[in-house]
């Protein structure tokens, strides 16, 4: 080949490749910001705790298992008083940003980091605690917080963006402290009820 046919195969070459690189620029950026707007309202959902949006945003069926699972894990019916008790004010601790630097989109499919940050209820709760207002004023005077990544992928349908990864265990491990085990023990007087005494020896009921 000669050197001037070389020249013009490689300026069309690299000509075509600027041009790729441009059109895909072109499409992340145009997809970014709706990508970031997709991410926030599915945040906020998950930390509201809201089964029926957070399903509504995905591209899970409503009546399908992890749908089912999902309202389960948030019934508080489900769970003691001291556990639910527990399990607000944890969540009232949880604060969430979008990485926006993380954005990858195409015409179809998306990603995006959200880093969640609540109360690192496991150091907090370090310690005995004979009933629940101890265990609600320890959260509150902890200031050492945990930090959950996730990665929301996302599907284009129709002009909606829908994620479609809620079986990713990340999910699970945001709400860990719905399972979390309380270490509770009543002081031993507020266990007794009633006390009899004979000749000296005493029964405790």
């Amino acid at each position: 080949m000669k050197l001037m046919q070389f020249k013009k195969v490689a300026s069309a070459t690299i000509a075509s490749a600027m041009l790729l690189s441009c059109a895909s620029c072109g499409l992340l950026g145009a997809n970014k910001k709706e990508i970031i707007e997709a991410a926030d309202t599915f945040a906020d959902a998950l930390v509201k705790q809201d089964a029926g949006k957070i399903v509504k945003l995905t591209n899970e069926k409503k009546d399908s298992d992890t749908a089912a699972e999902l309202e389960l894990l948030f019934d508080k019916s489900m769970y003691s008083d001291d556990q639910a008790d527990f399990i607000d004010a944890v969540s009232d601790t949880i604060t969430y940003e979008v990485d926006e630097g993380s954005v990858e989109a195409d015409k179809e499919e998306a990603s995006v980091d959200v880093v969640f940050t609540m109360v690192d209820y496991e150091k907090a709760l370090d310690d005995d605690f004979e009933d629940i207002d101890g265990v609600l004023d320890a959260l509150k005077d902890c200031d050492d917080t945990k930090e959950v990544t996730v990665t929301f992928e996302f599907e284009k349908d129709g002009d909606d963006w829908l994620i479609s990864n809620l079986k990713d265990k990340a999910y699970g491990k945001l709400f860990d402290f719905y399972t979390y085990e309380l270490d509770i023990t009543p002081a031993l007087a507020e266990m007794v009820e009633e006390t009899s005494c004979w000749s000296g020896s005493y029964a405790i009921y």
